[in-house]
């Protein structure tokens, strides 16, 4: 089957390496100009105590504001782009990924 169209989405959970010792719940968002910004109401990340919470991400080049509808591997690339671009942003790499999920579309 000839994939027409691929949107991947990927949402991405950290773990710190921080030391975490109150009990109270300090969320931090998390906002770049580098990764397209959110087009709904929410974050492009959230830090929650020791864990880092990314929003789902498509391939739309931030510079732009448009989706690129290039091959799977040019979408691909835009979004682990966009990602890094928000792991940036919070300190940290996509070395600190624990857990990815990919949601592809045709």
């Amino acid at each position: 089957m000839i994939l027409r169209k691929l949107i991947c989405v990927f949402v991405l959970i950290l773990f710190t390496q921080l030391s975490v010792t109150s009990d109270k719940m300090n969320n931090k968002v998390i906002s770049t100009t580098d990764a397209p910004k959110a087009v709904g109401p929410y974050s492009q990340a959230i830090q929650a105590r020791n864990t880092l919470y990314l929003a789902g991400q498509i391939a739309i080049d931030p510079k732009t504001g448009k989706m690129n509808h290039g091959s799977i591997q040019q979408q691909t690339k835009q979004v682990l782009e966009n990602i890094q671009a928000v792991l940036k942003a919070a300190g940290f790499t996509l070395c600190n990924v624990v857990q990815s999920q990919v949601l592809l579309l045709t």
